[in-house]
């Protein structure tokens, strides 16, 4: 809580001047600038991406292989009050996967919430060749490095057919692409799902600080997780893909700053009032001259 409050008052002090003086520490970028660095992409990375989908819902009909064999959808998978974190990839994947669910893994010891007990999370395989076993050994590992009590109950690593899997991976935005070797070139990051399946993240890259998880899981909860202090801090920051973490809304943080301002203020008139009466009585009443 301490922790959270000092963030929120460093970033109102440090995002006021800047406004007031007019700067903006967004990037510049020149036109047509951002095409020329698309052109430069490789080949295998041409059409990899994440395309956002915001606000829609996930298909709850798809049917996947769970990793310890059951068959289920993401239906099953979605409990009251619990979002859902949801990673894309294949468990035989020789790099991205590995950095994205280790990274993950960092970012959740970070927190105070526990897999399987505030939230759940879900590994979706886009290589219909895994299987079961596969998918259970990899479970087991991440579960271990994890090292809560109980979280196995709320991880899941599925696999299924392409009909499953690349369908969910479409619905979702999850652009990739099968590589001549056998591999998949794929983006990174994870997406965030409301208890009601609805999409309300997208976390991109492979690296995601605690606080950045913490957030975007109270925003994915419809706010049956997390305290007070974290909707507030959840209203006065908003997610920058860039950077992969919540940042000051300028704006919000304005209106902080003033009302505070005002607070203030009015505090200390306050106080001036009770000490000058205070004052008054303790004076001795004045003797009339005879």
């Amino acid at each position: 809580m301490k922790t959270r409050l000092a963030i929120l008052a460093l970033a109102t002090a440090s995002v006021l001047p800047a406004v007031a003086m007019g700067q903006s520490s967004a990037p510049v970028i020149a036109p047509g600038e951002a095409a020329a660095l698309s052109s430069e992409l490789p080949k295998e990375l041409e059409g990899v991406e994440f395309v956002e989908h915001l606000g829609e819902t996930v298909p709850m009909d798809l049917r996947f292989t769970d990793d310890d064999g059951s068959s289920v959808s993401i239906a099953d998978l979605l409990k009251p009050g619990r979002p859902l974190l949801i990673h894309l990839g294949y468990f035989k994947c020789p790099m991205m996967c590995s950095l994205v669910l280790n990274e993950a893994v960092r970012g959740l010891q970070g927190i105070d919430w526990t897999v399987g007990r505030e939230f759940d999370v879900v590994s979706v395989s886009i290589n219909p060749s895994e299987d079961a076993q596969l998918a259970h050994a990899k479970k087991a590992g991440y579960v271990a490095e994890y090292g809560r009590t109980g979280s196995e109950k709320g991880w899941h690593f599925l696999t299924g057919p392409a009909e499953s899997t690349h369908a969910f991976a479409e619905s979702v935005g999850f652009r990739f692409k099968l590589l001549d070797n056998g591999d998949y070139s794929h983006p990174g990051g994870m997406i965030v799902v409301s208890p009601k399946g609805v999409i309300t993240r997208y976390l991109h890259g492979v690296r995601f600080p605690p606080e950045t998880f913490r957030l975007s899981l109270v925003e994915g909860s419809e706010g049956t997780i997390g305290s007070s202090m974290d909707r507030v801090m959840l209203w006065c920051f908003q997610y920058d893909a860039s950077t992969n973490s919540y940042v000051p809304f300028v704006f919000r943080l304005v209106k902080v700053g003033g009302a505070l301002t005002v607070v203030a203020i009015v505090a200390a008139v306050g106080l001036a009032l009770l000490r000058e009466r205070r004052a008054r009585r303790l004076q001795p009443p004045t003797t009339a001259a005879c």
